[in-house]
């Protein structure tokens, strides 16, 4: 018999897994993330005036927030602007939505407008602190009201590099139900891609914890 194995006190892995994402996930209550919730909801209503007839659906919050993931300094806000099929060129819609940023959008808060690979980045100082609101433009991938799939234009900035388009369905990821315990395994290997340098998306973590559970029912 091993006696030091059999002496040693078994490990509570739900009491710490609890414990550990509760110190690492993000403070909903608190005055930082509630501020940055407003800021999203201004946001929206800015891109609803400036876009009105070009938008295909009302903007919209997703991502690890949403999705009750996110892990505290390490996530930011994300919002999804969906574009009809007719609305814009793919670079015209980028450009478009990267330009009223630029151009249109005053706020004493905001700090940077960056323009990145598939997105736009919004920097903010709130609350002393700063805060990245990513604004996502899409464009319906064809004229069918019942499809959401859409495309995403790629800002690629190498030298020689030119842009492309790649494809995401929002409404298909969102349909993925994860359950509380599997929240709380996804927040645990986003902080442990984070505190290692890891080169991989949220996205593949989840379908990675999604695809496991499926496996092992």
């Amino acid at each position: 018999m091993d006696e030091v194995n059999a002496n040693t006190k078994a490990i509570n892995t739900d009491e710490y897994l609890n414990a550990f994402v509760y110190s690492v996930q993000v403070n909903k209550n608190s005055k930082l993330y509630k501020s940055s919730e407003r800021k999203c909801e201004e946001i929206i209503c800015f891109l609803e005036r400036e876009f009105e007839h070009e938008l295909s659906d009302v903007p919209f919050q997703w991502g690890s927030n949403v999705k009750g993931t996110a892990i505290e300094g390490k996530s930011d806000f994300d919002i999804m602007v969906r574009f009809y099929r007719d609305s814009f060129k793919m670079t015209e819609m980028y450009h478009s939505v990267l330009s009223v940023f630029e151009e249109k959008f005053k706020d004493d808060y905001l700090v940077d407008v960056i323009d990145q690979k598939k997105s736009i980045g919004l920097v903010f100082n709130l609350q002393g602190e700063k805060v990245r609101i990513d604004i996502v433009p899409m464009r319906a991938i064809d004229d069918n009201p019942k499809n959401t799939a859409s495309n995403l234009y790629v800002n690629n900035k190498g030298l020689l590099s030119k842009h492309t388009i790649t494809k995401t369905d929002i409404t298909l990821q969102a349909s993925v139900r994860l359950t509380p315990t599997q929240k709380k395994i996804i927040i645990m290997l986003k902080k442990w891609k984070a505190d290692n340098n890891v080169p991989m998306s949220s996205y593949m973590i989840q379908l990675f914890v999604a695809k496991a559970y499926d496996r092992n029912r």
